[in-house]
Protein backbone atom coordinates (compact mmCIF):
# COMPACT_ATOMS: atom_id res chain seq x y z
CA UNK A 1 0.00 0.00 0.00
CA UNK A 2 1.23 3.46 -0.87
CA UNK A 3 0.08 5.89 1.81
CA UNK A 4 0.72 8.82 -0.51
CA UNK A 5 -2.29 7.68 -2.53
CA UNK A 6 -4.35 8.83 0.47
CA UNK A 7 -2.48 11.97 1.48
CA UNK A 8 -3.46 14.96 -0.63
CA UNK A 9 -1.39 17.91 -1.78
CA UNK A 10 -1.80 21.21 0.03
CA UNK A 11 -2.69 22.25 3.56
CA UNK A 12 -6.30 23.02 2.66
CA UNK A 13 -6.76 19.34 1.80
CA UNK A 14 -5.01 17.88 4.86
CA UNK A 15 -6.32 14.61 6.32
CA UNK A 16 -6.02 13.40 9.90
CA UNK A 17 -4.49 10.08 10.88
CA UNK A 18 -7.95 9.02 11.98
CA UNK A 19 -9.20 9.71 8.46
CA UNK A 20 -6.22 7.87 6.98
CA UNK A 21 -7.01 4.86 9.18
CA UNK A 22 -10.62 4.90 8.00
CA UNK A 23 -9.63 5.25 4.34
CA UNK A 24 -6.98 2.54 4.42
CA UNK A 25 -8.51 0.17 6.95
CA UNK A 26 -5.21 0.19 8.83
CA UNK A 27 -4.52 0.82 12.48
CA UNK A 28 -2.91 4.05 13.63
CA UNK A 29 0.51 2.49 14.20
CA UNK A 30 0.58 1.07 10.66
CA UNK A 31 -0.42 4.43 9.17
CA UNK A 32 2.34 6.20 11.14
CA UNK A 33 4.86 3.64 9.90
CA UNK A 34 3.77 4.11 6.27
CA UNK A 35 4.08 7.89 6.66
CA UNK A 36 7.59 7.40 8.06
CA UNK A 37 8.53 5.16 5.13
CA UNK A 38 7.18 7.67 2.61
CA UNK A 39 9.14 10.46 4.28
CA UNK A 40 12.29 8.33 4.16
CA UNK A 41 11.61 7.88 0.45
CA UNK A 42 11.77 11.66 0.07
CA UNK A 43 8.08 12.58 0.07
CA UNK A 44 7.58 15.93 1.83
CA UNK A 45 4.66 14.97 4.06
CA UNK A 46 3.84 17.79 6.43
CA UNK A 47 1.84 17.41 9.62
CA UNK A 48 -0.22 20.54 10.16
CA UNK A 49 0.18 21.24 13.86
CA UNK A 50 -3.23 22.89 13.96
CA UNK A 51 -4.94 19.49 14.01
CA UNK A 52 -5.86 19.45 10.34
CA UNK A 53 -3.59 16.52 9.64
CA UNK A 54 -1.18 15.45 6.94
CA UNK A 55 -0.59 16.73 3.45
CA UNK A 56 2.11 16.72 0.81
CA UNK A 57 3.80 20.06 0.31
CA UNK A 58 6.07 21.73 -2.21
CA UNK A 59 6.12 24.96 -0.20
CA UNK A 60 9.64 25.61 1.16
CA UNK A 61 8.33 27.45 4.23
CA UNK A 62 5.98 24.60 5.17
CA UNK A 63 8.81 22.12 4.73
CA UNK A 64 11.09 24.30 6.90
CA UNK A 65 8.44 24.37 9.64
CA UNK A 66 8.13 20.58 9.48
CA UNK A 67 11.89 20.25 9.72
CA UNK A 68 11.94 22.54 12.77
CA UNK A 69 9.19 20.47 14.40
CA UNK A 70 11.07 17.25 13.67
CA UNK A 71 14.30 18.70 15.05
CA UNK A 72 12.57 19.85 18.23
CA UNK A 73 11.09 16.39 18.77
CA UNK A 74 14.43 14.72 18.10
CA UNK A 75 16.22 17.00 20.58
CA UNK A 76 13.58 16.28 23.20
CA UNK A 77 14.11 12.54 22.74
CA UNK A 78 17.89 12.96 22.93
CA UNK A 79 17.51 14.87 26.20
CA UNK A 80 15.41 12.04 27.59
CA UNK A 81 18.07 9.58 26.50
CA UNK A 82 20.69 11.55 28.43
CA UNK A 83 18.78 11.14 31.70
CA UNK A 84 17.94 7.51 31.01
CA UNK A 85 21.60 6.80 30.25
CA UNK A 86 22.62 8.51 33.48
CA UNK A 87 20.10 6.50 35.51
CA UNK A 88 21.17 3.28 33.86
CA UNK A 89 24.81 3.96 34.74
CA UNK A 90 23.76 4.61 38.34
CA UNK A 91 21.84 1.34 38.47
CA UNK A 92 24.57 -0.67 36.80
CA UNK A 93 27.14 0.87 39.11
CA UNK A 94 25.01 -0.04 42.12
CA UNK A 95 24.66 -3.59 40.80
CA UNK A 96 28.43 -3.89 40.39
CA UNK A 97 29.03 -2.60 43.91
CA UNK A 98 26.54 -5.02 45.41
CA UNK A 99 28.13 -7.96 43.57
CA UNK A 100 31.57 -6.93 44.83
CA UNK A 101 30.22 -6.60 48.38
CA UNK A 102 28.97 -10.18 48.26
CA UNK A 103 32.36 -11.58 47.20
Amino acid sequence: MNITDYIPNGKANAVTREQLCAMTGLRDRAVRKLIEIARLDGIAIVNAQDGRGYYISDDPEEIRRQMATNESRAMSILKQQKYLRHRLKELEGAAQISIEDIS
